[in-house]
């Protein structure tokens, strides 16, 4: 059966937005430090700017990070306990830490919006670039927005008996290199 057009692009961004968005925020990083290296040693004129952008930048890439590992249930955990239960508990469980995953990120992302309603209000500008910082701390609020889309994702498939999205055929980035 064709798809649609929309449910090609639906798919995408269900599968791969982090990593495309991810990818490119990574290109841009190494980009620009090696640019600052470059200037650095052979022309003997750092770019002061550099740092500023490559180091907010790393705050979007955690964010897309987390929200991947969500997504194919590759985040970090310790189950020797719950391994150990019965897969009723064991699911019970799980829901409960996706529900205070959740509310960790529902703080992260009211946080960073204050912040980000903070700057645009008193015009904070970055010191390097002259630019609104709320630009770069907007990462922040979309970024858990995004890890709270997953986490929901990950809780209704973990209520429902259902595998992480990564084991229903679509394999993860770290399935990919480990196989």
């Amino acid at each position: 059966m064709q798809q649609t057009w929309f449910a090609r692009v639906a798919t995408f961004l269900d599968r791969r937005l982090e990593e495309t968005v991810g990818s490119l925020v990574l290109a841009v990083m190494v980009t620009i430090a090696f640019v600052n290296v470059v200037t650095r040693y052979f022309i003997q004129l750092p770019l002061a700017f550099t740092e500023e952008i490559t180091v907010n930048l790393f705050v979007w890439l955690v964010l897309l990070g987390t929200a991947t590992a969500f997504r194919d249930d590759a985040h970090l955990k310790v189950v020797f306990f719950v391994d150990r239960l019965p897969a009723a508990a064991r699911r019970w469980i799980i829901a409960f830490t996706h529900l205070v995953s959740l509310a960790v990120f529902a703080v992260v992302l009211r946080l960073g919006w204050l912040q980000v309603v903070d700057e645009m209000w008193l015009g904070v500008v970055t010191q390097s670039l002259g630019v609104p910082s709320w630009y770069f701390t907007l990462g922040m609020p979309v970024g858990a927005a995004i890890v709270i889309v997953r986490i929901l994702q990950a809780l209704w498939r973990t209520l429902r008996g259902e595998p992480a999205a990564a084991a229903l055929g679509e394999r993860s980035t770290v399935q990919e290199w480990t196989a």
